[in-house]
């Protein structure tokens, strides 16, 4: 071998002794984050609550609720201060976080308040309803439905959304509106009428907040119902292609 060559092998065995001498660099994970981050401790809260029903006696009644949480909650469904548990009248369901509870074969000793409960390691929520039955409805009289109801919709923050949906039956419904199933009134942000069967739900000048479940619940002697549906307040960059967003951040200004 030359010299040169016994150099290079030289500083080769140098370079291998110090790769083996130096330890690997342990990354130390903090005990919080091993164990969960807060974000992932949250306590429940009932995003959409229960809501008063309607109901002749013989028909059955369902409730549901939406529970936000983390880690997933324990629920619980009430009647009064008896809690309810399952069987052949009382069928529990449970779907990516909402909470079902359905009542076949109602009879008037059904009727009262309803209660769900959810609790989890890090706190407990409550929400409650009241269910009244008939014991008959007369021949003549129908329960309110919906032939069309309300459909989600996706809207530019800023613009007017209006949200439709035909309701029938005798005597005339009486119509109520919630967002995320609390009760909302005409005022400036919301304009609500019915023309015929027609009921509008109309909002101006949306924002942020506006984004929610929005419900409108008929009532009458003979019943009640619901429909519900999302709407997503989204900025003008959202709503626009991505080759549109690209052309407006090219686009010279003045």
């Amino acid at each position: 071998e030359t010299a040169a060559e016994l150099q290079v092998e030289e500083v080769r065995h140098r370079r291998k002794r110090k790769e083996e001498a130096e330890p690997i660099p342990q990354v130390k994970v903090p005990k919080a984050e091993r164990a969960g981050s807060p974000e992932d401790n949250v306590p429940p809260e009932f995003t959409l609550p229960l809501v008063d029903q309607v109901k002749p006696a013989g028909e059955d009644v369902e409730f549901s609720v939406t529970v936000s949480c983390r880690p997933e909650p324990e629920v619980k469904w009430f009647c009064g201060d008896q809690q309810i548990s399952s069987s052949a009248r009382y069928v529990f369901e449970h779907h990516k976080g909402t909470y079902r509870l359905t009542v076949k074969k109602l009879t008037t000793q059904d009727a009262g308040e309803y209660k769900c409960v959810a609790v989890n390691s890090f706190g407990r929520t409550t929400c409650s309803c009241d269910l009244k039955v008939i014991e008959s409805v007369p021949d003549d009289h129908r329960p309110p439905r919906f032939p069309r109801e309300l459909e989600d919709m996706t809207v530019t923050r800023g613009s007017k959304v209006q949200l439709e949906c035909e309701v029938i039956g005798f005597p005339q419904p009486s119509i109520q509106w919630y967002k995320d199933r609390q009760r909302i009134e005409s005022d400036k942000h919301y304009e609500i009428r019915c023309d015929d069967n027609l009921c509008v739900l109309q909002i101006t000048s949306t924002d942020d907040n506006d984004s929610g479940a929005y419900m409108c619940r008929a009532v009458n002697d003979a019943g009640s119902t619901t429909t519900e549906a999302r709407v997503r307040v989204q900025s003008v960059r959202d709503s626009v292609r991505p080759t549109e967003a690209a052309r407006l951040d090219s686009a010279p200004t003045s």
